[in-house]
Parts: structure tokens; sequence; C-alpha cells
């Protein structure tokens, strides 16, 4: 599922709790400790700088959060055999609706339909992103297309 699906998902199911906010375009850049534990977090947000205390505070920034860092938690890398090259394709009148996949010579494409665009997921073995950079963009389109 992506992850814009999961928030929404959870921010649907969470809108019972009277005391449940969610906050966007707020970039948390620090936590707030207090007693051993943490109390909230410190962001940037599109009015200034705000700190936001909370008993529970979820992370949902990615795997290339720093926060993790801060909160001294140590990443667990599962190994997966593959990469995924993510990007974004503007959609034409006339392409068809539904999500696609697509296998061809060791490579997946996935495309899911994103409203006026393509979101595009690209999957690759493990390792052969600056290969696939080298050979240049008809190497990428030969890897889907024959």
């Amino acid at each position: 599922m992506p992850q814009w699906d999961f928030l929404n998902f959870l921010t649907e199911h969470a809108k019972v709790y009277p005391r449940f906010h969610l906050l966007m375009e707020h970039e948390v850049v620090d936590l707030i400790e207090e007693s051993g534990r943490v109390a909230g977090v410190r962001c940037i947000t599109p009015d200034g700088p705000r700190d936001i205390r909370a008993a529970l505070t979820v992370g949902a920034d990615g795997r290339n959060s720093v926060l993790h860092e801060i909160a001294g938690l140590e990443v667990i890398d599962l190994g997966a055999p593959i990469d995924v090259l993510w990007m974004r394709l503007s959609r034409q009148p006339n392409d068809p609706d539904q999500t696609l996949g697509r296998a061809r010579n060791n490579r997946v494409l996935v495309t899911r339909n994103r409203g006026d665009y393509w979101q595009c997921a690209y999957v690759i073995p493990k390792g052969s992103a600056e290969e696939l950079r080298q050979k240049g963009p008809s190497s990428f389109r030969d890897g889907i297309a024959r």
C-alpha cells in the first residue's frame, strides 16, 4: 500500500477520536525529550517554528528520516534483493484507468493511476541502478518494453 494511502486510511479511522490531530506541511527537525522519554517534536511549519507536545508521537516521514538517528534507534536492513526507482509520468486523455504491472527481463514496472499522473515503480535487481544509469534512457525503455 503506498504511504499516502496508508496515512489516509489512518486519518479516516482516527477521526473518531476527539483528540486526534493531523498536521500537514510540518517538517519535524528534532525531538522534545523530558525525563528520558519523547514528549513531542520540534518542527518547521509554513507559519514558522513550532513545538508540538503529545503523549504519542508517530513518525511517518520515510526511510530517510533523521529522527531515528536523533532518537538513537537502529535501522534494520532486511536485505531486500531489489531496488525500486520511483517516478511520475503525466497521464494522457486516452490512457486506460487501471493499475498495470509488467514483468520483463528481470525487472518489473508497476503503474498506478493518480488522476492527472501515473505513479510508477520500476523494480530492479539490488545494486543495478548505477549500471542502468550508465547505459542511458534507451536501456531503461528496453528493459520494460521488450
